[in-house]
């Protein structure tokens, strides 16, 4: 996570939050409207994340990876899909101080260059980072 630092004090989290988005308008236009519309719905928090797969893409020549990660809440139902996945990870921690491990807390899409990254905070400190080549959102009604 670049902005949405655990433990920051409530002023330097307010600002933080202000240049996340200044900085994610400038590179919305490089995304799907589609995504674009979804996360800066800001609907996704407390969002129940269903599952997080991880599958070789073998439409590819080249070995290649996709991350789905399904999410729903009482608004909508659909998933982010993460293409030509180069860095994965998880970490998830204290399973046994809470009743359900899948709440969307907050997140980032960043743009570095020739990839993009989804950093993903849920209850709490677990988090999910994703580098890939493209990120979309699909609506389950799509």
């Amino acid at each position: 996570m670049r902005y949405f630092l655990i433990g920051l004090e409530q002023n330097t989290w307010l600002q933080n939050l202000n240049e996340y988005w200044e900085e994610f308008n400038k590179i919305s236009n490089k995304l799907p409207k589609r995504l674009v519309n979804k996360f800066s719905s800001k609907h996704l928090h407390d969002s129940e994340i269903e599952c997080i797969t991880y599958v070789r893409d073998y439409s590819k020549t080249k070995i290649s990876y996709n991350v789905i990660v399904k999410i729903r809440n009482e608004k909508f139902s659909g998933s982010f899909t993460h293409y030509g996945v180069t860095e994965y990870w998880i970490k998830m921690a204290n399973f046994d101080k809470y009743i359900s491990l899948s709440e969307y807390l907050y997140g980032e899409i960043l743009n570095n260059q020739d990839s993009w990254t989804h950093n993903f905070i849920f209850n709490e400190s677990n988090e999910v980072f994703i580098r890939c080549k493209k990120i979309d959102w699909n609506d389950d009604s799509d």
